[in-house]
């Protein structure tokens, strides 16, 4: 729990990390997710001062607990990019209240594209 906020953390550390592909990963995650899930993408947003970076998106999916009502959700990376090429970002996913099949399939699918770009030695 973070406040009245469900979340979902963890690190992405490499070499010359792509954020931007990642978050490609959890976009169209969520909208192949349209028809099965009812979600949809609400908001995005990107910041960047000199090193820091963070991506935001804003999404909706049906209540896997409610019937007929929507759950929000948010999805961060933050992080910092290294002079040197070595970043280390954060991947988090908050939920207001609960947690549905689709937020485990962007986990899941976020986790498969960051094993591809950095396969385990």
């Amino acid at each position: 729990m973070k406040g009245l906020r469900y979340s979902v953390e963890f690190p992405i550390v490499g070499k010359n990390v792509d954020v931007f592909r990642i978050m490609c990963v959890v976009e169209d995650t969520i909208k192949q997710g349209y028809h099965k899930y009812s979600s949809r993408i609400r908001d995005r947003e990107t910041f960047k001062n000199q090193d820091n970076v963070s991506q935001k998106i804003d999404y909706q999916v049906a209540s896997s607990t409610a019937n007929g009502a929507n759950c929000t959700g948010t999805i961060y990376i933050r992080g910092i990019k290294g002079p040197d090429g070595n970043d280390s970002f954060k991947f988090i996913m908050e939920k207001s209240n609960d947690f549905s099949e689709l937020d485990a399939e962007v986990m899941i699918e976020v986790l498969q594209e960051v094993n591809r770009m950095y396969p385990p030695t």
